[in-house]
């Protein structure tokens, strides 16, 4: 049975900005680059779905869902 569809984010512009160079700096905190990749990628595809935005990132559907 599938779970509760996942609300729509929307990120502002300035947090998307520093997301874009955070993923590109080599100095930062896996944790923190892999939630920036998940912004960036639920932000270009608003309407994927969690078991989707997993599979794409290689997080589990559960992260995916508590991020």
């Amino acid at each position: 049975m599938p779970g509760p569809t996942p609300t729509l984010c929307i990120f502002p512009d300035d947090f998307l900005q520093v997301a874009r160079r955070t993923v590109r700096r080599r100095t930062v905190a896996v944790q923190t680059v892999q939630r920036f990749q998940l912004v960036l990628l639920l932000h270009e595809h608003p309407f994927l779905a969690n078991d989707e935005a997993a599979r794409v990132t290689g997080f589990s559907a559960r992260q995916v869902q508590r991020w």
